[in-house]
């Protein structure tokens, strides 16, 4: 029970954190995001040769 309490509460500080570091930066996800999605895009076509 002890765990699932701990687990609870970091899920809930992690949203926290994440919900608080959106409206401080609004921008800084977008960023990481297009960068990620960029990543993603260069991992795919790695992959399939191209």
């Amino acid at each position: 029970m002890s765990d699932m309490k701990r687990h609870g509460l970091i899920m809930v500080g992690v949203l926290v954190t994440v919900v608080a570091v959106r409206l401080i930066f609004p921008g800084f996800f977008d960023g990481i995001s297009d960068s990620m999605v960029d990543g993603i895009s260069h991992l795919k076509s790695w992959t399939r040769g191209g």
